[in-house]
């Protein structure tokens, strides 16, 4: 609760902050649109809002945020009381996000194996599998001397000494989503080293043993990067600047993504783009600066707005 209304709308600005960086940090790429009127959570002065794409080109809301304004406190009688005694309507925010941001991040990262967790966010970042010559004790032994000194170092890791082949142990691991699996074989401990594969890129590389700590991190941050990065190319090749209605339907038509398109800001305009397009009104996008006109009423545009398939 705040006592004005600007500094309800610093809470707003920082709720927005907070988001954009778990975000960033989980890897899930987004749009931030300002809800439409007809859109907004009951009783909210304005809802701001973050989707995300799924494979299937609808978008996914991660979070929101709504301005409350003194709307909920008047019903509820909630009030401050001011340095002078008298009292007043408390001003409120509030925001959160829900476990469908754990399926966004399946969906946005995953492939036909199945999850590719970021190692950020991954339960288990690093599996360690011997692969062990007959009866050799040593390379199991080695390997747990891996994965101890892994997780004394703060890293998330695992030891796989099953007694199964290691083939389907790597296809277990790979279906679970663990970004890099560490394997020691008889070469690997006679050279010192072990073999690391990137379960995002499939990438094999060997790893010296005395470098193991140093090396193990910075290829974790580098996959948090590139796992990024690549979620924002795909992301942001989906979302179509179109100023012509048919084309704007072809891409709801065909769950191509999210299309922007220059708005004049009237509802009625904005409906009549739903009922035209076939799809739904995020709202509109924050921060935009699009010039054109508007499709339907060919006014200047005031902003930009978002259209798409949605959940």
């Amino acid at each position: 609760a705040h006592t004005t209304s600007e500094d309800s709308e610093a809470q707003v600005k920082a709720a927005m902050e907070i988001y954009k960086k778990f975000f960033d940090e989980i890897g899930v790429p987004y749009v931030i649109t300002r809800r439409p009127s007809w859109d907004t959570f009951a009783g909210a002065v304005y809802s701001l809002a973050f989707d995300t794409l799924a494979p299937d080109g609808r978008t996914l809301q991660i979070g929101t945020i709504h301005n409350l304004g003194q709307n909920f406190a008047k019903v509820y009688e909630i009030k401050y009381e001011r340095e002078d005694g008298g009292h007043e309507h408390v001003y409120q925010t509030c925001y959160g996000i829900s476990e469908r941001v754990i399926a966004a991040v399946v969906m946005v990262h995953g492939d036909n194996l199945g999850p590719c967790f970021p190692p950020r966010v991954a339960p288990i970042q690093i599996v360690v599998i011997p692969i062990p010559f007959k009866e050799d004790k040593d390379i199991e032994e080695a390997a747990k001397k891996v994965a101890g000194e892994l997780e004394a170092a703060g890293l998330r890791s695992h030891f796989d000494g099953r007694d199964i082949r290691p083939g389907r142990k790597f296809y277990e691991w790979e279906r679970h989503g663990v970004p890099l699996r560490l394997e020691i074989g008889p070469r690997d401990l006679k050279q010192k080293q072990v073999t690391a594969v990137r379960r995002d890129t499939g990438k094999r590389f060997t790893i010296p043993l005395s470098e193991l700590l140093p090396v193990v991190k910075k290829t974790l941050e580098l996959m948090n990067v590139e796992m990024r990065e690549k979620a924002w190319r795909s992301f942001s090749r989906k979302i179509h600047d179109l100023r012509k209605i048919e084309e704007m339907k072809k891409v709801m038509d065909e769950r191509a993504g999210i299309v922007r398109s220059p708005w004049c800001g009237e509802e009625k305009c904005g409906r009549e783009l739903e009922e035209k397009t076939g799809g739904s009104v995020l709202g509109e996008e924050i921060g935009s600066r699009t010039k054109g006109m508007c499709p339907i009423c060919s006014k200047p545009a005031r902003t930009s707005i978002l259209i798409a398939k949605s959940y």
